[in-house]
């Protein structure tokens, strides 16, 4: 059984402030919710895919709601760039007053073991969109929300699972994913872990590129913007067991015995990125992976080679519509 990570949480640090939790109705997104709202956050919005299951989630956490925090439900489906254009489009449609966002938490993600489902609205692979492209599209239309806060970041859940990968060097021209693509048999994608583990050494290099680009942004207000990805340890989620993907018991079974016999809770698992939220930030290299024990790492080679990221970031930007504006970057 997993030990309790003796990490230290500064709930004053969020008092007051505004959070956009994606993916916030089930496992890492819903424990950083519960705790953000136990430590009075100002104003929390929930982005989540399913309203039925965000109004469930809300009301649970409203139950246990002891502060003044403003809960907000917003609709978000990172498979479809239109419905990310349309969150933030909402977003700054907003009073002015209501705009600044100082903290975003990218949670949503997935495994999709379905063959057959296994392909976004706008084409592209599944995991890689979901995972990676959304994330990189809705960081582009919150920026400006983002730089009107004191002490703005993102932090994003990755996974050491980057770690045990290699991806294509250069970049697949796959027009489906610059990735490696399904492996399927039957309905089944025989390589459905694979897929999950390039996408989150994708999150890295994306994190990368981001934050080279802010820190060196001519706008001075998103030079304040801090970005983190972590691994938050073994994590007893649904994120291999979703209904909707009508996963096969072989794969299921075997895997929720191991995850229940070993791993951690939600609420174990999102304290690291509760604390890459909270914690003083002086001596925190930015742009990078942190461990479970929030101590900075590489993920391998690949990441550190500047050379492949930015043609991973080129690749991206092209996929996820990016205004190459939005994120300069200098030259290699």
């Amino acid at each position: 059984m997993a030990k309790t990570k003796n990490l230290p949480l500064d709930g004053s640090a969020v008092q007051g402030k505004t959070a956009i939790c994606i993916g916030a109705n089930a496992g890492l997104g819903f424990a950083k919710c519960e705790w953000l709202v136990e430590n009075k956050i100002g104003r929390l919005i929930m982005g989540c895919r399913s309203l039925d299951k965000a109004e469930k989630a809300k009301a649970e956490i409203e139950n246990k709601k002891t502060g003044d925090t403003e809960i907000k439900i917003m609709k978000i489906d990172l498979a479809s760039l239109d419905s990310i254009k349309g969150f933030g489009d909402e977003w700054s449609a907003q009073d002015p007053s209501l705009r600044k966002c100082d903290l975003l938490f990218c949670n949503a993600g997935l495994i999709v073991p379905n063959a057959d489902m296994t392909t976004s609205q706008d084409g592209f692979e599944m995991t890689y969109q979901c995972n990676a492209l959304g994330h990189l599209a809705l960081i582009e239309h919150l920026l400006p929300a983002l730089a009107e806060a004191d002490d703005p970041r993102i932090i994003i859940t990755a996974s050491n699972g980057s770690k045990l990968t290699t991806i294509p060097d250069p970049p697949s021209d796959n027009p489906r994913t610059p990735l490696r693509d399904v492996w399927k048999y039957k309905n089944y994608a025989l390589n459905a872990f694979a897929l999950y583990s390039d996408s989150k050494k994708l999150v890295t290099i994306l994190c990368r590129e981001i934050q080279n680009s802010l820190d060196n942004h001519p706008n001075e207000r998103y030079r304040k913007i801090f970005l983190a990805n972590y691994h938050p340890g073994f994590v007893k989620t649904s994120i291999s067991n979703k209904e909707e993907f009508k996963a096969l018991k072989v794969f299921t079974v075997p895997v929720n015995m191991l995850v229940n016999a070993m791993a951690i809770s939600a609420p174990e698992g999102a304290k690291t990125g509760l604390f890459l939220a909270t914690c003083p930030l002086e001596d925190k290299p930015r742009g990078s992976f942190w461990n479970e024990k929030t101590l900075p790492q590489s993920v391998g080679k690949q990441a550190e080679d500047a050379k492949l990221r930015r043609a991973y970031w080129d690749r991206c930007v092209k996929d996820g519509r990016i205004n190459p504006d939005t994120f300069p970057q200098p030259p290699l």
